[in-house]
């Protein structure tokens, strides 16, 4: 496996507020491991039959709805004994389960443990130094209808976590959020249902909710998301991390800023991935064309409405979305909205099998370094952008688009007579 770098990569400024307070596990400042949180190219793709219920599927381990839900209750319930603040930020509560699972799939890989009886010692630590019993803890758990075992489940993954990060990022000489950045970058994230409902305003995740009073993705319509507000969220640039006991919102790497093309003069105002913006510059090489072929965003899509999809062969709910967007094209080309499919980080001979075999009509342009997926803010996939013919961001949609809801989108960006 590929080892982490053993330097930093260039990072955004992060945040995240501590759910339960808890004090960080000392480091022994063993040396940083070779483990990639990346599977091998070879992995076999999870199948597309996967439920309502599946929140991501990272480097092929499915994360549930079940597991989300038990770490927003237990957050609040946390929160109000300890006297701390909860998370409100939907996207904080799904990026901290992705690094959660990410430290925990690099810790497993190298065989980290942590004493059995450290977890029992640390919660009791923590509950007598505010004055509470066990007692209180297990009863407000169970208002929220969180079990005692599910807990301890949870805060002991949190510690365990929290400490083999703690010390991969103190043997690498980095920061905690530069460490969980780099196993972001590597790593293989599809949004199932569930992050899709988070990221796109069709659900809300309160800590002091009921079990079940949140809306179910599974029951949403096109009607539940509001293409032009929602749906087009840009994320937040959130402020410097304070604790890893979130895991939460890591930076992402930056890179270098993709070429400046012939038509980036013509864009006077700034560039960004908000709606109403002008979409960041690129050019990428062609699928299937010469190597020195490359597609420029201003200089070959300009003037018409565009459809960019970022994906990737691995992704299943990239595979579920293919033919959504093959039939569209088929009638929406027609009416001069061009779509462009832009393939993330693989071979060019793997993407070209892919696309024959979906039989996909429009071009398929390649981001092998990811500098353009970075760009967009894309941390997961699929991911889809909307520009009108001014190369403005009309709306985004992160994870799986259903016909309807493509449907919604598209109708806004068709010319007027």
């Amino acid at each position: 496996m590929a080892a982490l770098p053993s330097t930093p990569l260039p990072a955004a400024p992060s945040t995240s507020a501590a759910p339960a307070g808890i004090p960080a596990a000392p480091s022994d400042g063993a040396r940083p491991v070779e483990a990639s949180a990346a599977p091998s190219p070879d992995a076999p793709v999870v199948d597309d039959a996967l439920g309502e219920d599946v929140v991501a599927v990272v480097n092929g381990q499915v994360l549930r709805r079940d597991q989300l839900q038990v770490m927003v209750q237990v957050d609040g319930v946390m929160a109000a004994l300890l006297g701390t603040p909860a998370e409100t930020v939907q996207s904080r509560w799904l990026d901290r389960l992705i690094h959660g699972e990410l430290v925990a799939q690099a810790a497993a890989a190298v065989g980290f443990r942590l004493p059995a009886d450290d977890a029992e010692a640390r919660l009791t630590s923590l509950l007598a130094q505010r004055g509470l019993e066990h007692q209180a803890l297990s009863d407000a758990l169970a208002d929220v209808g969180v079990t005692w075992d599910a807990f301890l489940a949870y805060f002991q993954r949190l510690l365990l976590t929290d400490a083999f990060a703690r010390e991969q990022a103190a043997a690498l000489g980095i920061p905690v959020g530069d460490y969980l950045a780099n196993l972001r970058q590597q790593a293989r994230v599809s949004y199932g249902p569930i992050a899709t409902a988070l990221l796109n305003g069709q659900m809300d995740l309160a800590p002091t909710s009921a079990p079940g009073d949140e809306m179910d993705p599974a029951e949403a319509t096109a009607d539940d998301v509001p293409v032009d507000q929602a749906t087009a969220a840009t994320p937040a640039t959130p402020e410097a991390a304070t604790d890893v006991n979130t895991l939460a919102d890591a930076p992402s790497p930056s890179s270098d800023a993709p070429a400046e093309s012939a038509g980036e003069a013509l864009v006077k105002e700034p560039r960004g991935t908000a709606v109403g913006q002008y979409a960041p510059s690129f050019s990428l090489p062609l699928l299937g064309a010469e190597a020195d072929t490359l597609l420029s965003l201003d200089d070959n899509f300009s003037g018409q409405p565009l459809l960019l999809s970022f994906w990737t062969t691995w992704c299943p709910y990239c595979r579920r979305q293919t033919p959504v967007l093959v039939e569209a094209y088929g009638r929406y080309a027609a009416a001069g909205i061009q779509f462009v499919g832009i393939n993330v980080g693989e071979d060019p001979a793997l993407v070209a099998r892919y696309v024959e075999e979906a039989n996909m009509p429009y071009p398929v342009l390649l981001d092998r370094q990811q500098q353009v997926a970075h760009a967009y803010g894309v941390r997961g996939f699929p991911t889809t952008y909307f520009l009108d013919t001014q190369g403005r961001i009309v709306a985004r949609h992160i994870g799986v688009l259903s016909p309807e809801l493509l449907e919604r989108y598209l109708q806004p960006l068709l010319p007027t007579e």
